[in-house]
C-alpha cells in the first residue's frame, strides 16, 4: 500500500509530535510504500539551511522512506503572527505539492497545528483518497482555554475546519483517553481509537552521571522539568516553589528547554541562587540531565482541557528510573496514581508541590519504590514495541 503521512515537523527535529510520526514510519515502512510530507526544519534554528532557500519543495529519502519537504516560513519570533503564517505556509504548500505527487491509497496526517490537517483534509477530499487522524491535542480548544485565539471570527473558522477534517477522516487516532471520550460524545459513529505515547527504551535508560561536572554537589536534590515552556505548563509554580524552598539549601531546581512563555519564568527566577534554566538541548544531553535529576516534573495549568494531555515526557522519565511529581490532574492519574510512579499535586499548587518535593527528598525509600514501579510499567505498556503493536492493530495496516 502507498502511504503518505503530513506533518509539520519530522526529524532531525526532535519534539514530541516527531517522535510519535517517527514511529509510525518505522512500524509502516515494513510493508508498506511510506512518503513523508513535512516542512522545512526550522526548529529551534538560527536560520534557514541554504539548500532549502528560493525553493518551493525539497525530495530527499531515507532508505525506503521518500521525503518531502515543502515551503514553511522561515521565523525564529514566538509572537502569534509569524508562528501563524509558518503554520499556513506549510498548509498551502503541502497541499499543492500533494496534488501532483503519485496518488497514495491513504493518508495519515498528525494535529496539531490543525492547519496541516486542513490540507490533507483537502488533499483527501480533492484525491478521494482515505484518512486517517492522528490527534495528539484538541484544537481550536487549547488555542482558546490559552487565549492565543481571541477573535470569534478566527475561532468560528477553525472549529468548522476542525469538524471538516474529522468528518472527512476514515479513522481517527487520538494520543489521550479525555481525548477520546471528548471526541467520541461528538462523533459517535466515527471509528475512533486510542493510542498512547511512549517512549525508545533502548535509548532512555538509568546511567551514571557526576553531578559535580554540570556544577552541582553530589549532596544536592535536584528536580528538573523537561520540555516546552509554555502558557499551558504554568512553570510560575516551580519557581515560586523553588522560592519557598530557598533555604532548603540541598535543593535545586532545574528547567530544560524552550517556549514563548521562556523569557517571561527567567525573569521570575533570577533571584533565586537554587534555580537554573537552560535552553534547548540534544537528545544525548536530555538523557544525561534526566539521569542528573532525583526527581523529575510534570507541569500543566490548571484548565479541564489539560486534564486530557499525558506529555511525551513522562516516559521518558519513567525509563531512567526516575520518581515523578505531577502537578496535573485527569488521564495522567491513572499513570501516576493508579501504577504508584509518583506523586500527584493539584495544579498551580505552589505550596502543595514543594511539600511533595520535602516528602520525596526526606524518604530515599519511597522515592526508589515509586522510581522503580516507574521503570516496570515503560517497559512493559509504553515502550516503543507496544507503541507498534498497538498501532498495528488499530489501523491494520500491519
Amino acid at each position: 500500500m502507498k502511504i503518505l503521512i503530513i506533518a509539520q515537523d519530522y526529524k532531525p527535529t526532535r519534539i514530541a509530535s516527531t517522535v510519535r510520526v517517527e514511529r509510525m514510519v518505522k512500524t509502516l515502512q515494513k510493508k508498506h510504500q511510506v512518503t513523508v510530507m513535512t516542512g522545512f526544519p526550522i526548529y529551534n534554528q538560527p536560520f534557514l539551511d541554504p539548500k532549502y532557500k528560493f525553493k518551493f519543495y525539497h525530495q530527499t529519502r531515507e532508505g525506503s522512506v521518500k521525503i518531502y519537504r515543502t515551503y514553511t516560513y522561515f521565523t525564529q519570533s514566538l509572537n502569534f503572527l509569524p508562528r501563524l503564517w509558518t503554520q499556513l505556509s506549510f498548509m498551502f504548500s503541502a497541499f499543492f505539492v500533494g496534488l501532483f505527487l503519485d496518488k497514495p491509497d491513504l493518508i495519515i496526517v498528525t494535529s496539531p497545528p490543525l492547519f496541516t490537517g486542513i490540507s490533507a483534509t483537502a488533499l483527501s477530499f480533492c484525491r478521494k483518497i482515505k484518512l486517517i487522524v492522528d490527534v495528539r491535542d484538541l484544537w481550536p480548544e487549547s488555542a482558546v482555554a490559552l487565549n492565543v485565539i481571541k477573535s470569534p471570527f478566527l475561532i468560528r473558522l477553525a472549529t468548522q475546519s476542525a469538524k471538516a477534517m474529522y468528518q472527512q477522516a476514515n479513522q481517527i487516532i487520538v494520543a489521550t483517553p479525555t481525548i477520546y471520550s471528548y471526541l467520541k460524545d461528538k462523533y459517535p459513529a466515527k471509528n475512533i481509537n486510542l493510542l498512547i505515547n511512549a517512549t525508545d527504551t533502548k535509548f532512555f535508560q538509568p546511567k551514571a552521571i557526576n553531578k559535580t561536572a554540570y556544577h552541582y554537589k553530589k549532596t544536592d536534590f535536584i528536580v528538573s522539568y523537561m520540555g516546552n515552556i509554555g502558557k499551558a505548563q504554568a512553570l510560575d509554580t516551580f519557581v515560586k516553589a523553588a522560592e519557598i524552598l530557598k533555604n532548603e539549601p540541598k535543593i535545586k531546581f532545574l528547567i530544560v528547554g524552550k517556549g514563548d512563555d521562556e523569557d517571561r519564568i527567567r525573569r521570575k527566577a533570577r533571584r533565586l541562587a537554587n534555580f537554573k534554566m537552560i535552553g534547548y538541548q540534544t537528545k544525548e544531553e536530555v538523557l544525561n540531565l534526566i539521569n542528573l535529576s532525583n526527581v523529575c516534573l510534570i507541569s500543566l495549568g490548571k484548565n479541564k482541557l489539560f486534564e486530557g494531555a499525558i506529555p511525551s515526557k513522562t516516559f521518558e522519565y519513567m525509563a531512567c528510573r526516575k520518581s515523578i511529581i505531577a502537578c496535573a490532574q485527569g488521564d495522567i492519574e491513572s499513570i501516576i496514581i493508579n501504577q504508584e510512579t509518583g506523586l500527584i499535586v493539584p495544579p498551580q499548587n505552589a505550596k502543595l508541590l514543594s511539600q511533595a518535593i520535602l516528602r520525596l527528598k526526606k524518604s530515599p525509600k519511597l522515592q526508589q519504590k515509586l522510581a522503580q514501579n516507574s521503570y516496570h510499567l515503560v517497559r512493559t505498556q509504553y515502550s516503543e514495541k507496544a507503541f507498534k503493536t498497538n498501532f498495528d492493530q488499530l489501523t491494520n495496516l500491519g
